[in-house]
């Protein structure tokens, strides 16, 4: 009976000893805020970070531009069209905005993983996958294909060539002149005249090449209308097409010489934004537009400020007082620390009229708190920091 007794005290003790090394090692593990300062540091560890959401703002702006054409003055007279581009102008408008999320490593949410001192070597089994920034991703997870840091953002700007607009312009600009020189020549009582020809070349104004591009026009529209009456009379097949289309081309080409030309691109920027839970439901400046210039940075003084307002939709509100009212985050040893992120409407104004809305998830608006120290298997979004899979073992 007393060797049962020992035998099942033995089978106890062994099973102690079997569980120990576990809670031993979770009791040493400690996530420390690094802005603790206090804390004294007693092993060697490692760091990782919870993200901060940055607002990427892409705008695409309608750049107009009207150029008058060089011969605009002498449209009504040579061509008979009043309703031509006078002077040169400029106007943007903004098409379309759109409103993205991407992330870095939060300046105020660094933390480090200490093991405890009296831990061995044995015992300190612990596998952390972090991104290229040290955003936290797993913890003694072996999945693969884990996610890496967000690319980087893309700034695109057109850029417009002038060059092209007039190209038939500069056709014929000198013209030759020719003078005849009448010279008499007396001998004795007969007197003759000879003629000499005297030929020289003279730019021409600009009254003379609007003339000659209204006569050139002239004679492209007789000329199409002669293609396409049939007056050659012969069976150009398929090709009549693309003959009329390169006439009408042409006749496009210098008709804005009068008429000037009406271009208009599309310009992409982008902004970014760095939302602030302190000023939620306040109205900022995220970049300057103007209606002749288009969008800059608010490092310029160009235009009016574009506003953004960002509320907080509230769903983590009661989490936040919960963790508040049982003191959840002062409890000791402290475990890995995560996010709940908190989404948020994002309106942006112009002239106090709204241009763009959209909602998101912003990682700094939300609660962050910390899981016991436990031997466990996780996995996190890196992008908000939340937890996206736990395993209890």
């Amino acid at each position: 009976m007393n060797n049962i007794k020992n035998l099942n005290n033995l089978i106890f003790i062994f099973s102690l000893l079997l569980i120990y090394p576990a809670q031993y090692l979770n009791a040493q593990i400690e996530v420390i805020n690094v802005k603790n300062t206090k804390v004294e540091i007693n092993e060697g560890g490692l760091f990782y970070a919870l993200p901060v959401t940055y607002l990427k703002i892409d705008v695409a702006v309608e750049k107009t531009q009207k150029i008058r054409g060089p011969y605009y003055e002498f449209a009504e007279k040579y061509l008979g069209i009043k309703d031509v581009i006078r002077s040169n102008s400029v106007n943007c408008k903004i098409m379309d905005i759109g409103i993205s999320t991407f992330y870095q490593p939060d300046p105020e949410n660094y933390y480090y993983v200490q093991l405890g001192e009296k831990a061995s070597k044995e015992e300190k089994s612990l596998l952390i996958h972090l991104t290229r920034s040290g955003l936290i991703q797993a913890i003694n997870d072996q999945s693969t294909g884990l996610s890496s840091d967000d690319s980087e953002k893309e700034k695109k700007h057109l850029n417009i060539d002038y060059s092209e607009y007039f190209k038939y312009q500069a056709d014929n600009n000198f013209y030759e002149k020719i003078d005849t020189i009448i010279r008499k020549i007396n001998i004795d009582t007969i007197t003759i005249e000879r003629q000499f020809y005297k030929s020289s070349w003279l730019e021409k104004s600009d009254e003379q090449k609007a003339k000659d591009a209204a006569d050139y026009l002239e004679k492209t529209r007789e000329n199409r209308f002669l293609l396409i009456s049939g007056y050659q009379e012969v069976n150009y097949g398929e090709s009549i097409e693309y003959m009329d289309n390169e006439l009408k081309k042409l006749e496009d080409e210098y008709l804005s010489l009068f008429t000037g030309v009406t271009k208009k691109d599309i310009i992409n920027y982008t902004f970014t934004y760095l939302p602030d839970a302190q000023n939620s439901g306040a109205s900022e400046p995220v970049f300057r537009f103007s209606e002749s210039k288009g969008a800059f940075d608010l490092s310029g003084s160009i235009g009016g400020n574009v506003m953004i307002q960002i509320d907080k939709i509230g769903n983590t509100s009661l989490v936040s007082e919960f963790i508040k009212n049982n003191n959840i985050t002062n409890k000791e040893p402290t475990g890995f620390y995560y996010r709940l992120p908190e989404y948020a409407e994002i309106t942006v104004k112009f002239n106090n009229e709204v241009i763009a809305k959209s909602t998101v998830l912003i990682s700094q608006f939300g609660v962050v708190t910390n899981i016991p120290s436990l031997d466990i298997e996780m996995q996190f979004y890196p992008e908000t920091g939340s937890i996206r899979k736990v395993l209890l073992k």
